[in-house]
Order: structure tokens, then C-alpha cells, then sequence
């Protein structure tokens, strides 16, 4: 049960990690980093 545990720790880390990530690119988009998403 600990490891199912860690489990869910570990996905929602990453989700969290990814829309953070996104967030960031879209409020440099507008300083020219758009660039770096192609």
C-alpha cells in the first residue's frame, strides 16, 4: 500500500511539474521565448 502511495505522490508531482512548465512558457511567449517552443 506504500508503494501505491508513492505512486500517486510521484504522478501528481509530475502533472504538476508539466502545467507549471507550460504556465511558464506562456508567460514568456511574449518576451520572444516562443522560439524555443518550436
Amino acid at each position: 500500500m506504500r508503494a501505491s502511495l508513492s505512486l500517486l505522490v510521484l504522478k501528481a508531482g509530475r502533472k504538476i511539474g508539466i502545467e507549471t512548465r507550460q504556465g511558464l512558457q506562456q508567460r514568456l511567449a511574449p518576451l520572444g521565448g516562443s522560439g524555443m517552443n518550436q
